[in-house]
């Protein structure tokens, strides 16, 4: 291996979370993160389903989730890696979990909705008031102490720049995934204690740069390019656009995006 090849890929990148749990191939990863992120699940299979939505707009929009399956008890979960705060996550938490919804009327339409999950996991800080990493929201009875009154939607929300544990205060095997989850990109070499969680170590194993195709490292090596070169640009036109005025900037960061082959909808946002 070249010494400036990584050991590990990033998980928390959408090609290194894309390989490590959203392949069919890892569904027993994805059953673990799930089972782990979710308190009252005991999940023996899962499917995994087309990511990919159209809704209706002006001009059809589209979008894709990272990972969008179905449990053996029916419950529907949505899985979001978000590395870049664009704004308006929450919102498109919502509006996700609306498009499984309507999944269910091409299918049995008669107001018995199964319960969808939806899982957001940001490498930035989304709600800045609290120091939680970890937070649960339900429908619940704000006149009777927040008693949750619908249990067929729950989000659940981890914020990992709040995550500051380290080795010797993980307590727990959810701990431990979101450790690794932050961490293992700039690890060099695996800590002993991950011998003891068996899961997180096939994760692991799952996420070295050397057990991927020459095809699959180049695909991760440019993906990773693209994504720095699409932050670098935001900064830029941050910096130009309290020169030159807002319009100007953002009309410069669109047209940097597009030189980078981004989505017209992420330009947009």
């Amino acid at each position: 291996a070249r010494s400036d090849e990584p050991v590990f890929i990033n998980p928390t990148s959408d090609w290194g979370f894309h390989r490590i749990f959203a392949s069919p191939a890892n569904s027993h990863l994805l059953r673990y993160l799930l089972n782990t992120l979710i308190d009252d699940k005991n999940i023996l299979t899962v499917t995994l389903r087309d990511p990919n939505h159209t809704y209706l707009t002006v001009n059809e929009g589209k979008s894709e989730f990272d990972i969008y399956c179905t449990c053996d008890d029916g419950t529907n979960i949505i899985v979001e890696m978000q590395k870049n705060n664009e704004g308006n996550f929450q919102d498109r938490a919502f509006a996700y979990t609306a498009m499984a919804v309507m999944d269910q009327a091409q299918t049995h339409w008669d107001y018995r909705i199964d319960k969808i999950y939806f899982i957001g996991i940001t490498n930035f800080n989304l709600f800045k008031d609290s120091d939680k990493y970890f937070t649960r929201i339900m429908l619940s009875d704000i006149d009777e102490n927040c008693k949750p009154i619908y249990d067929k939607y729950l989000q659940i929300f981890i914020e990992l720049p709040k995550f500051v544990a380290e080795d010797s205060d993980l307590i727990d095997e959810r701990d431990a995934l979101i450790y690794i989850l932050k961490n293992l990109r700039a690890m060099d070499r695996l800590p002993e204690w991950i011998q003891k969680h068996k899961d997180i170590k096939m994760i692991c194993d799952s996420a070295r740069f050397g057990s991927l195709s020459e095809t699959e490292k180049e695909d991760y090596i440019m993906t990773e390019e693209k994504e720095r070169n699409w932050i670098r640009c935001v900064k830029y036109s941050r910096e130009e656009g309290r020169e030159e005025g807002r319009k100007e900037g953002l009309i410069q960061v669109a047209l940097n995006l597009k030189n980078l082959d981004t989505p017209l909808d992420i330009i947009s946002k």
